[in-house]
């Protein structure tokens, strides 16, 4: 029977949704979560599949340097990311009762899991998310042989785990590289991956002029409709991901319908939802902008040589997603005609 652990190793204050994150996981009781983290957590209601351990980040640096026999010296938290792969090596201790073990973001409100995540992938796949903010890896020597294959990634791994810069190892910059190849098998996830690059919500996927994103009964959905208006697709997903945003919440009742918006989260009901689909509109020019500018952005900082991607990464990316360009995701389960 596949039994799922999730890590998160979190240093410095616990972020405002943290606890808009602890209702979705309680929602998930199938799951277990594992948080390392040096916050005080005594404030929180914590649901039974929750375990936190509470250690420093300096303490974490010494056993990241003791398990993987790498002189380690981490300044940033936010490099913790690079790690996150050699999880299943660092955390070991924690792992032995589980069949699969994995990482996540706390900027991600779960639906549903074990609707998508189902026993049948698990045992198909050796990895589940192409993304770091949630990824499922079994937990048997094979994979783990791969993962500490020091000849497998694209760069040296002592110039890229002790370097000061961010290489997006979780993901793009290594994992997704590394389970490309014929001999072992990853599955991309249905979920809405809000793009940071636009100020209004959209989702990264769809070029649609109107999106909106809901729970219902513990459950995520997205519903969009074109610029023509005729209809409304609405889709279950895995999770949502508002990446890069500040998500603000008071005084709502998360187990009635809420929606995600950028004034924050609000509770509504059914008589509002076309006039809150049709709220805000995206248009194509809009979309440019916005991608435009990031697009300049990140070209300076390649000029700079401030970026951790290079061209060698870049390529080989392509490659990975062209596989999954091909299964674009979908989850249409109702349509609403208007």
């Amino acid at each position: 029977m596949s039994k799922i652990v999730m890590i998160q190793a979190y240093f410095g204050e616990l972020p405002n949704f943290f606890e808009l994150w602890l209702h979705s996981a309680k929602n998930n009781l199938d799951i277990d979560f594992l948080i390392f983290t040096d916050d005080n957590v005594s404030k929180y209601n914590l649901s039974p599949n929750i375990k936190v351990v509470n250690i420093s980040f300096s303490e974490v640096s010494s056993l990241i340097s003791k398990k993987i026999k790498m002189d380690i010296s981490i300044e940033n938290p936010y490099k913790m990311c690079d790690f996150r792969p050699f999880y299943g090596v660092i955390f070991d201790e924690y792992l032995y009762r589980y069949s699969h073990w994995g990482y996540f973001d706390f900027d991600l409100y779960f639906g549903q899991l074990n609707k998508f995540i189902t026993s049948d992938l698990l045992n198909e796949y050796d990895k589940i998310g192409i993304y770091g903010h949630l990824t499922i890896l079994k937990n048997e020597k094979k994979v783990m042989d791969v993962i500490l294959n020091r000849d497998n990634w694209p760069y040296s791994l002592e110039y890229m785990l002790t370097s000061k810069k961010l290489f997006a190892l979780d993901e793009s910059g290594g994992m997704n590289i590394l389970f490309s190849s014929p001999e072992l098998k990853q599955k991309q996830l249905v979920i809405s991956d809000i793009n940071y690059m636009l100020p209004i919500w959209s989702d990264v996927r769809f070029d649609c002029a109107y999106q909106f994103f809901f729970v219902d009964k513990g459950k995520v959905y997205i519903a969009r409709s074109s610029d023509e208006k005729k209809e409304i697709l609405i889709e279950e997903v895995a999770y949502i991901h508002y990446q890069k945003r500040v998500v603000r919440y008071s005084n709502i009742d998360m187990d009635k319908p809420f929606y995600f918006s950028n004034d924050g989260i609000f509770n509504f009901t059914e008589d509002k939802f076309n006039s809150l689909v049709f709220s805000s509109e995206i248009t194509k020019g809009y979309r440019k902008k916005y991608i435009l500018k990031n697009a300049i952005k990140k070209f300076y900082m390649y000029l700079t040589n401030t970026s951790s991607f290079s061209i060698k990464i870049k390529k080989t990316q392509r490659r990975w997603r062209k596989i999954f360009s091909e299964e674009t995701p979908t989850n249409i389960i109702r349509v609403e005609k208007l």
